[in-house]
C-alpha cells in the first residue's frame, strides 16, 4: 500500500477507541494497525496545553512516514491533523511546529535518495563536519544573512548532543550572503576543535560582520554550491536541515 493510501484511510473516518489511560497510546496503536493493515511505531503522545486534547504522532514502521492525529480527553475519537484553528494561540502554535516539523520529516523521507546525492557532490573541503556526541548526521543548509539560520545557529550545541553536524553555507539571500560564506570557507580551515568551528561561524554570522569582498577562487566555489542547492529544487528554503536515513 502506498503512502498515500494510509493517509486516505485514516482520514477517512472518526475512529472509535476503547478508555484509554491519559499517556497511554498502545490501544490506538493496535486499533490503528487493524483499520490500516500497517505496521506503525508511537513517536509521540501528550496533552494539548490548556485543552482536553492529546497529541498523538504515529509512524509507519515500513516507509517510514509519519501522521499526526488530534484525541479528545477520553480517547474515544482519533482523527488525523492537517490544520488547526484555536482561540488559544499557545496551542496553534504548538500543533502547528508540530505538522511543519512533521512535513519536512516526510518531505526529507521521500527525497531521502535524492538529498543524499545532493550532499554527496558537496566538495567535502568546503562543507563544515562538526563533531558531535554521536556519528548520526543532521546536514544544515544556512545562509549567513538568514534571521532564521542565526537563530538556529544559536542553539547549535543542543543538536551536536544527539548528532554530528555537517553544516553548508550558501549566498542564496545576495551579495553578503556570499562574501561571509566565502569568509567562512576561508577561516574555518584553521579552526581544530567544534568549539573554534562555532567560534568562527557566530562572528561572522553576526550582523555586525563586515565581510571582506574578495572575488577569488574560495568565493567562485561558494557560488557553484549555491547554484547546486538552488537548482536541485529540493531545498527551497533555509535554514534546511535533514537528518541522513540509514
Amino acid at each position: 500500500m502506498k503512502a498515500s493510501k494510509i493517509s486516505a484511510l485514516l482520514y477517512a473516518c472518526t475512529l472509535g477507541l476503547s478508555a484509554l489511560n491519559a499517556y497511554d497510546a498502545s490501544v490506538a496503536k493496535k486499533l490503528l494497525e487493524s483499520k490500516t493493515k500497517r505496521t506503525l511505531e508511537i513517536v509521540s503522545f501528550s496533552p494539548l496545553d490548556s485543552s482536553n486534547l492529546f497529541l498523538l504522532v504515529i509512524q509507519d514502521k515500513l516507509n517510514g512516514y509519519k501522521t499526526l492525529f488530534i484525541s479528545d480527553e477520553k480517547q474515544q475519537n482519533l482523527v488525523v491533523a492537517s490544520a488547526f484553528f484555536s482561540s488559544d494561540d499557545t496551542v496553534s502554535k504548538r500543533v502547528s511546529q508540530e505538522l511543519k516539523a512533521i512535513s519536512t520529516h516526510n518531505f526529507n523521507t521521500q527525497n531521502s535518495a535524492k538529498l543524499n546525492a545532493l550532499f554527496a557532490s558537496i566538495p567535502k573541503d568546503y562543507a563544515i563536519t562538526i563533531t558531535g556526541a554521536t556519528p548520526k548526521k543532521f546536514y544544515i543548509v544556512s545562509d549567513p544573512m538568514c534571521s532564521h539560520c542565526q537563530e538556529e545557529l544559536a542553539h547549535i550545541e543542543e543538536k551536536l548532543q544527539t548528532h554530528t553536524i555537517v553544516m553548508i553555507p550558501v549566498g542564496l539571500l545576495g551579495q553578503d550572503s556570499l562574501y561571509k560564506a566565502a569568509d567562512i570557507a576561508r577561516q574555518i580551515r584553521s579552526t581544530k576543535t567544534p568549539k573554534e568551528q562555532i567560534q568562527i561561524l557566530r562572528k561572522i554570522y553576526a550582523r555586525t560582520y563586515a565581510p571582506t569582498t574578495a572575488n577569488d577562487e574560495i568565493y567562485s566555489k561558494v557560488i557553484r554550491v549555491t547554484n547546486s542547492i538552488r537548482d536541485s529544487k529540493l531545498i527551497e528554503g533555509v535554514p534546511f536541515i535533514y537528518e541522513a536515513l540509514d
